[in-house]
This record gives C-alpha cells, sequence and structure tokens, in this order.
C-alpha cells in the first residue's frame, strides 16, 4: 500500500474515533447543561407558586399540558421543608401518555387563616421529550458538520499529499528505470523539501560511485582478458609444436598434456569471464530468430568425439521446432555449456536424453554422483562434482542469459537421471 493511502486511511480512522468519543462526550455535556437548565426553571416556577401560597393563603391559577405538570396538595398535618429534584418515568393525569419527565417536589407549612399549621406539597413536572429531541438535534447537525468538516479536510490533505509527493514517485520512476550498465548518470528532479533533496543528493552520489566502480572494474577485466590471450595462444601453439616431437617419452606426453589442459583451462576462463562480468544490456543489441534444434546439432557434431569417446548414447526426441528471439552467440553459448556439462559429467556408457516440446527444452543425462545442493547449482563456481577440470562457471553464465531474455531454469533428480529444464 502507498504511503499516501495509507496516511489518509490512518487519518480518516483516527477522525471517526475522534469524532465518536467526541460526539458522545458532546451530547452528555449538552444533556447535563439541558437537565440543569430546566431544574433551574422547575425551581423558579415552584418558588413563585410557593411565594403566592405564603403571602395569599391560596394556590395561583395555572395550567397544565402534557409537557408540563403542576400539582399542589395540602395536609392537616403541618410538613417539613424539603426539596426533591430527580428523573421519572410518569403518565399525565389527563391525557394518560407516559414520558420521561424531569420532576420537582416541594413540600412546607403555612398558617390558615385560624392560626393552624397544615402542610403543602408542590409537584411541578417538566417533560424531557422535546429537550431530548433539541440535545439529538443539535448533535446530529453537530455532527454532520463534523463529517462534512473531516470530508474536506480528508481531500484536501489528500491532494497536498499527493502534490507534495508527485517529485518523490518521479524519482522513484526514474531509480525504477535507472540501468547502472549504460553510461548515463542518475539524474532525479529538484524538489523543494529538504529531506526529498537530501535523498536525492545521497542517491546520486551513490550512484556515480557504483558507474566509476563498474567503469573501473570493466576496465580492469578488458586489461586482464587481453593481457591473458596472447602468452595463452603463445603457450598452446607451443606444445603443440613440442608434441610433433618424435623424441619425447610417456612421462613428458602425460606432463605436457597436463600443461595443454591447463592452459584450455585458462583459455575458457580467459573467453567466458568477460560474459559473467559484462555490463552491457544485451537485449538492447541485435537480436535475431534462433532454431534451437539445429544448434543443439552443430554442437552435438563438434561434441562426436568425446561422446564417442566415453561411448555416451545420445536420444533425441524434438516434438516441436522452437525459434527464440535472442542474440545468436549468446544462444550458442548456452547450448554448448548445456550439452558439454552433460557430456563432461557423465558416466563411461552413459546417456543423454534430449527432449524439445513447443515451451521446454530438457536435457537429462547420467552422472557420477547426485547433486549435494541443488539451489547452489547455478551459483558462481559451484561445481557439485567430483570433475576438478570444470570451471565452475558454465551454469552461472547459462543463468545470466536465461534471466536476460525472461526464460526459466530448473534442476532435478529423477530416476537417477540429472535433469536441467529449459522454459521458454
Amino acid at each position: 500500500m502507498k504511503l499516501l493511502n495509507k496516511t489518509i486511511i490512518y487519518y480518516v480512522g483516527f477522525s471517526l474515533i475522534v469524532f465518536t468519543f467526541g460526539g458522545v462526550l458532546l451530547y452528555q455535556i449538552a444533556n447535563y447543561i439541558v437537565i440543569k437548565q430546566i431544574s433551574r426553571s422547575l425551581m423558579f416556577e415552584e418558588q413563585l407558586i410557593e411565594d403566592k401560597l405564603l403571602l395569599y393563603g391560596e394556590v395561583p391559577e395555572f395550567t397544565t399540558s402534557p409537557e408540563h405538570i403542576i400539582q399542589v396538595t395540602y395536609s392537616d398535618e403541618p410538613l417539613k421543608q424539603l426539596t426533591i429534584t430527580r428523573d421519572t418515568t410518569i403518565s399525565h393525569p389527563f391525557t394518560g401518555i407516559t414520558g420521561r419527565y424531569l420532576y420537582l417536589k416541594e413540600t412546607g407549612s403555612i398558617r390558615d387563616e385560624q392560626g393552624f399549621f397544615r402542610g403543602y406539597t408542590i409537584n411541578v413536572y417538566r417533560s424531557m421529550a422535546d429537550s431530548k429531541r433539541l440535545v439529538l438535534n443539535l448533535i446530529m447537525i453537530i455532527w454532520i458538520v463534523l463529517a462534512l468538516l473531516l470530508l474536506v479536510l480528508g481531500i484536501f490533505n489528500f491532494w497536498i499529499s499527493r502534490k507534495l509527493w508527485k517529485p518523490f514517485y518521479s524519482n522513484i520512476d526514474k531509480l525504477s528505470s535507472f540501468n547502472i550498465n549504460m553510461d548515463s548518470k542518475l539524474r532525479l528532479e529538484p524538489t523543494k523539501i529538504y529531506e526529498f533533496d537530501r535523498l536525492n543528493r545521497v542517491v546520486m552520489v551513490m550512484s556515480d560511485k557504483i558507474l566509476k566502480n563498474i567503469k573501473e572494474l570493466k576496465e580492469l577485466i578488458e586489461d586482464i582478458t587481453h593481457e591473458i590471450k596472447t602468452p595463452v595462444t603463445i603457450i598452446n601453439s607451443r606444445i603443440e609444436m613440442i608434441f610433433q616431437s618424435d623424441k619425447l617419452n610417456n612421462y613428458q606426453l602425460k606432463q605436457l598434456g597436463s600443461i595443454q589442459e591447463a592452459a584450455k583451462r585458462l583459455s575458457r576462463l580467459n573467453s567466458t569471464l568477460n560474459l559473467i562480468s559484462d555490463n552491457r544490456d544485451h537485449t538492447g543489441t541485435i537480436k535475431e530468430n534462433v532454431d534451437l534444434t539445429t544448434i543443439i546439432d552443430k554442437f552435438l557434431d563438434n561434441f562426436q568425439d568425446l561422446i564417442e569417446r566415453k561411448e555416451i548414447k545420445v536420444e533425441k526426441t524434438y516434438n516441436y521446432k522452437p525459434i527464440l528471439i535472442l542474440k545468436p552467440d549468446l544462444a550458442e553459448i548456452m547450448v554448448s555449456n548445456l550439452l558439454g556439462n552433460a557430456i563432461k559429467h557423465n558416466v563411461k556408457g552413459g546417456i543423454i536424453i534430449i527432449t524439445i516440446d513447443e515451451k521446454e527444452l530438457s536435457i537429462s543425462n547420467t552422472g557420477q554422483q547426485d547433486i549435494y545442493d541443488p539451489e547452489k547449482l547455478f551459483g558462481r563456481y559451484q561445481k557439485n562434482t567430483i570433475n576438478n577440470n570444470s570451471l565452475g562457471i558454465g551454469l552461472t553464465i547459462i543463468q545470466k542469459i536465461v534471466q536476460l531474455y525472461g526464460m526459466h531454469i530448473s534442476y532435478m533428480m529423477k530416476n537417477n537421471m540429472h535433469v536441467i529444464r529449459l522454459r521458454f
């Protein structure tokens, strides 16, 4: 989830919680204020009635309604002066309507014309229905106003945040499309926000250092491979010349064979080192329609001597003739490494089964031992065999080519056969 959307969600969620608790608190406060106001009104009315009784000795005229009830009663015995205020639910004496009322009761005594004291009770009821309705309407209005305010603030916050974060997302897109294999430097869009500008400066400085290091590494590799190429060529030519001599004994031939094999390994390492460390984007170079079956047949012919020497049986099943769109030399490197491994790590008298379907190339071969760690098979210098003549980088090269063109390669052990599957 984007940071902007998550911020809005937190903002809205927190606002709803605050507004909910605020609404409840506001209702309680408003209800308390209304009750206090009604209580004062009841006390005022009761005081007027009591003053009339004490002054004139008679009950003043008043009218009652379902919302406002006044009752005055007398007793022969004097009553103690007492005032009670509370909430109650009663039925109106005239209409029979039941409702919630705020109730005030006042008791006391007055002297009649004969000089005797008698008690009186004043009951004043005020309906809470209108007051409660008023409070609820007030809370509803406040809630509507707050909801509209929240909506306006949310929209404004989203708009202003999107505007402020726009340079950030723009620079993220530039970083996503930036390719360290290209010669162009990374240049991010300047902003007026200190944190974003500081981040941009750090990223650009870091990218410049990476580009510089890659360039230096690339030049170093080019220098090394160039310097190695000439002495390796000289060594191979001199060894071929010595092999033509008739004066060599078996021990000398064996030693020269070891030297020649080491020179060949060094030559293979020199030719593949550039590919592993090559930082160019080959997807942008010239690509052709490559016939996979033709390349496989070509390298099977090239490896025919080695296949016959190890007495390996090759079985081919071409159910489909796939045409791959990629750089031809990379296709040849990929196929030669796959077939070379299947032959090199095979046993004498073994078998290689090559199957091609519409979307998959499968190469199965017998081998000297199981792979002890299949997950690391495509890592650099992972040999996984007892063959010390392997450079351990062939499958790494294949993996780089496969990733470059969006293909997928996997290894499994099935029926005592090593199986490499290439999906394209």
